[in-house]
């Protein structure tokens, strides 16, 4: 119940500001990269011994990490 109201009080806060409220992300990204790129992280991936999603989310991470 707790729960709730701490996201009913956080919901109203934010309509009184005029804000929107976050909303979580679902974990999944879908964009287009020139082919060349995808062939250079494919074979980024492959040499560190990882999938190209395990291998794009570490350059994610570690990239956005430091602008933030």
């Amino acid at each position: 119940e707790a729960f709730h109201e701490a996201v009913e009080d956080y919901l109203e806060t934010c309509q009184s500001i005029g804000k929107d409220p976050q909303k979580p992300y679902s974990g999944k990204m879908m964009f287009r990269v020139a082919s060349e790129v995808h062939a250079r992280a494919a074979l980024a991936a492959e040499l560190s011994g990882t999938s190209l999603n395990q291998w794009a989310e570490k350059v994610l991470d570690e990239a956005s990490r430091q602008t933030v």
